[in-house]
């Protein structure tokens, strides 16, 4: 999506979010994280309503994924440039 012709007339907010970033005057590198090495993305993408377009901010984290935010915490790693 983000290396489409016209991306910057896409209809998803999160997409054109991601382009206005890049557009900005610096470095920017998108990365492919596998779902096993984000599981709180993966089930919040997974029980999202996704018949809407729209961006939701979730101010606290629903109760079914705090234990998954514990099993991904050691998982987590930091590429070094």
């Amino acid at each position: 999506m983000l290396n489409a012709i016209h991306v910057d007339k896409s209809i998803f907010p999160l997409v054109l979010a991601i382009v206005k970033l890049h557009w900005r005057d610096w470095i920017t590198d998108v990365i492919w994280i596998p779902r096993h090495g984000n599981r709180v993305v993966d089930m919040i993408a997974k029980t999202t309503d996704s018949s809407t377009l729209d961006v939701v901010h979730l101010h606290t984290p629903p109760r079914y994924l705090l234990l998954l935010f514990h099993c991904d915490a050691p998982d987590i790693s930091f590429a070094q440039t």
